[in-house]
């Protein structure tokens, strides 16, 4: 395997050389120019050079005239490494300098791997007799300035009718024009002698817009037919990539074009896209003054199209908001008609609410007051009727009445009872409700501690397991919150008193913002969906007959917890237990 030396500006062109060669087996050292090669070359003699012709600071040319002055240059063999259009040129410096073998670019590897495997092959011990600085600088600069004039009165044409094309399209934004221009321009700068150009819409699949340029009427009008989903634009249109054909067969329509369309030797199809999506594509056939469409023809086309496509989307997207903009403009002028109107109804709606507001609360205030006294005045009537009927059960004539008539006195004595336990429990709702707030710090540990032990005292079910955890202290009314969890212990003792073995857990935790509370029971629960009338007042999810109550305690919990500014809520399932929370903010009420 030998050692070689690559020279390039291009970094992309060295990086080939050096992959494929690497691949070989060679040893590879790399330069960016001729000035850095013949540095590294006193330092270390290769086997073989490979330079670029055209670079800066030192060209290929000069590289080796001064290579060919040094005593191990003067026979170690050099490839020019060069671009296709300088070829001919290339042969012509190469022979002039003792350079017997060139590499066009692009190449493939077998044909680096041939050209290398030639020079390393090849006696080059015979010192070469070279031309003067001056003679080969000459031939250098006269056939290099021949090129570059050809090149020029090639490109500088297509480069004026870009750049005029471009100022033109920078300023359309009406996609139809925009396409039609483009058409024309694109078969003439590119030397086509027919172009079709085809778009969809933002979104949609079908043919928005349509042109051609270079056929006849009638053949551009079966275009939208028979091109759109023909083989090769469809191809296009579904991948973004160019497709170019040479030496097509003479029937169109193998090709989707209409059956009058002129015969083509040549055909070029780019995709009309932006970023975003493929909106159509450029048709051009007929190469002019050649029989195929070059490597060049298709960037430049695609350059195009790309260009195009930007601004077909942006056109559309314009379209789109200046449509939306008018509409806008006109749903402005309506608002700005109904603005006063508008003005005028809230001004007076405001009104209303304030003045229903006070009547709202003031009935509200005088419902309150009323069902107070109501129930205060009950109390009386209700005790007299229970007093009177156990007198007359307990006198002698009670002894004389019929089984009938005592089971009667007793069950209006009952129903007084329960009624004066609600009329009781009314009164407590309201007094909660209106009671002033005495705020205290509350070991609420210590208060649950003493309600539960209160209420056990009193219970006749079966035995609880009470598990009472340590729970945040608060700032409450203690009066109040004493009867959160009066209400809270008794309702877990009754809904589990059927319970063979009964399981109360109280514990709590902090948040921020605010202390969480729970007790959790093992008794009969209840149904989640009716779950909303649980804390109205007087509101039972179990009927009396099961367990005795008023309803009217969670209604109580619930009226006191939102005094203090905090919420209650509740999880069960039908005989798998309940659990109540009671949330309390940090800050102290007044």
């Amino acid at each position: 395997m030998a050692s070689i030396l690559v020279i390039d500006d291009d970094p992309t062109a060295r990086e080939l050389l050096s992959t494929v060669l690497g691949y070989a087996g060679h040893m590879i050292r790399e330069a960016a120019d001729g000035a850095q090669g013949l540095s590294l070359i006193e330092s270390q003699t290769p086997e073989l050079v490979i330079v670029d012709l055209l670079m800066p600071t030192m060209d290929g040319l000069e590289f080796v005239r001064r290579l060919r002055l040094t005593p191990s240059g003067n026979t170690l063999p050099v490839i020019f490494y060069t671009a296709g259009y300088l070829q001919s040129e290339a042969n012509t410096l190469a022979r002039a300098c003792g350079v017997a073998h060139l590499i066009v670019k692009p190449a493939e590897p077998q044909q680096i791997f041939k050209v290398v495997d030639t020079v390393l092959g090849e006696d080059h011990r015979t010192k070469l007799q070279l031309p003067t600085a001056e003679q080969t600088q000459q031939q250098h600069l006269t056939r290099l300035t021949a090129k570059l004039s050809q090149t020029a009165a090639h490109v500088v044409p297509r480069l004026e009718a870009m750049i005029e094309l471009g100022l033109r399209l920078a300023s359309e934004l009406d996609p139809q024009r925009l396409l039609e221009e483009f058409c024309v321009s694109a078969r003439k700068i590119i030397g086509a002698r027919h172009a079709t150009v085809m778009a969809r819409a933002r979104h949609d699949d079908g043919v928005q817009h349509q042109f051609s340029s270079g056929l006849p009427a009638a053949v551009g009008e079966q275009m939208r037919a028979t091109l759109w989903h023909s083989q090769i634009p469809e191809s296009v249109l579904n991948s973004g990539e160019p497709m170019r054909l040479a030496n097509l067969p003479g029937d169109p329509q193998r090709l989707g074009l209409p059956r009058e369309h002129p015969p083509v030797h040549s055909l070029l199809c780019v995709p009309l896209q932006s970023p975003q999506r493929v909106y159509g594509w450029l048709l051009l056939t007929a190469k002019i003054g050649a029989e195929r469409f070059s490597d060049e023809d298709e960037a430049l086309a695609r350059t195009l199209s790309a260009q195009v496509g930007r601004i077909y989307e942006n056109g559309s997207l314009y379209r789109r908001i200046k449509h939306y903009a008018e509409q806008l403009e006109a749903e402005i002028a309506e608002r700005k008609l109904a603005q006063e109107e508008v003005h005028k109804l809230n001004t007076e709606l405001e009104k209303r609410i304030a003045e229903r507001t006070d009547e709202l609360m003031q009935a509200n205030a005088d419902l309150e007051s009323f069902a107070y006294t109501i129930s205060h005045d009950l109390r009386a009537p209700l005790r007299a009727i229970s007093g009177f009927a156990k007198i007359v059960l307990e006198s002698t004539e009670g002894q004389h009445l019929s089984d009938t008539n005592q089971r009667h006195l007793r069950s209006s004595m009952e129903g007084a009872r329960k009624l004066g336990v609600l009329i009781e429990r009314l009164l407590a709702f309201a007094r909660y409700g209106r009671a002033a707030l005495v705020i205290r710090h509350i070991d609420v540990t210590e208060l649950v501690r003493g309600v539960c032990t209160e209420l056990l005292e009193h219970d006749s079910g079966a035995t609880v397991e009470l598990e009472l955890d340590t729970l945040p202290q608060t700032d409450a009314d203690p009066d109040l919150l004493r009867e959160v969890w009066v209400n809270l212990v008794s309702n877990a003792l009754k809904y589990t008193s059927k319970r063979a073995q009964r399981r109360i857990v109280i514990a709590g935790h902090r948040r921020p913002g605010e202390n969480v509370y729970f007790i959790k029971d093992n008794g009969v629960g209840f149904d989640m969906a009716h779950a909303e009338h649980l804390f109205g007042v007087f509101q039972r999810l179990h009927s009396a007959q099961e367990f005795e109550g008023t309803g009217a305690g969670l209604a109580i919990v619930e009226r006191i917890v939102r005094r203090h500014g905090g919420n209650v809520w509740a999880e069960a399932a039908v005989d798998q237990g309940a659990t109540f929370y009671v949330a309390l903010p940090y800050a102290s009420l007044s």
